[in-house]
């Protein structure tokens, strides 16, 4: 496989939002499933990120957009900056 000049070949698990968000649906009051967190990210914040894509993102398979954590963190009451590991404190 040939490896484009300038980029680090990635498969995602360098990816701390996926631990981190894991950390937050699982701390949530009460807990949430993936399938639960999904429904609310689209009826809520009409961000279509199915229970799959979840667990790609919590697996370190799949990245997630910005507008995605940007949703994800609205939807947990959490620090959007904590998902980037910006902050040690989750909670706004």
């Amino acid at each position: 496989m040939e490896r484009k000049r300038g980029r680090q070949e990635d498969d995602g698990r360098r990816n701390i939002i996926g631990t981190r968000l894991r950390e937050a649906r699982l701390g949530a009051a009460p807990p949430l499933s993936m399938a639960t967190l999904s429904r609310r990210l689209l009826l809520e914040y009409n961000v279509d990120l199915s229970a799959n894509a979840i667990a790609k993102i919590e697996h370190g398979t799949r990245y997630a957009n910005d507008y995605e954590v940007a949703a994800v963190a609205r939807a947990l009451n959490i620090r959007g900056d904590w998902f980037l590991g910006l902050t040690e404190h989750p909670q706004p």
